[in-house]
């Protein structure tokens, strides 16, 4: 996707609280909506982002989380991360990497000792002109 981004880049940044968690929902939602996206893409991101920034603000840590929306003509891909070094590894669950493959239509999940990251991607889908075919709005 990185050749078709927008010059647009979103940068979000706050700290490692669950109570956050709702901000990056509605953050990609929003844009979500702004790129015409469907309402089951919409929710699909929003489920998707859900679980990977809950699995950056889990454990005890005062690292900020930092999401970073790129959009494209084609979708939006949302890179996110914490860093530091009261920061720990985790190990995904099956729950969530099933969750993330079926919400996302891309996902990276990485964490470690002073870090953990996540990169999802989720395409627009071609909408069907009215003379049978496939065409991107």
């Amino acid at each position: 996707m990185s050749s078709e981004r927008s010059p647009d880049v979103i940068e979000l940044t706050f700290p490692a609280s669950s109570s956050y968690v709702r901000l990056s929902r509605l953050a990609a939602a929003a844009l979500a909506a702004e790129l015409d996206f469907d309402v089951e893409a919409v929710d699909d991101l929003r489920i998707a982002v859900d679980e990977a920034v809950t699995l950056l603000v889990t454990g005890r840590h005062d690292a900020p989380i930092t999401l970073r929306f790129l959009p494209s003509r084609t979708g939006i891909e949302i890179e996110g991360r914490c860093e530091g070094s009261d920061v720990d590894g985790f190990e995904v669950t099956d729950l969530v990497e099933a969750i993330l493959s079926a919400t996302a239509d891309e996902h990276t999940v990485r964490s470690g000792p002073g870090e953990r990251r996540f990169r999802l991607v989720k395409r627009l889908q071609p909408v069907a002109d009215p003379d049978g075919g496939a065409d991107l709005e």
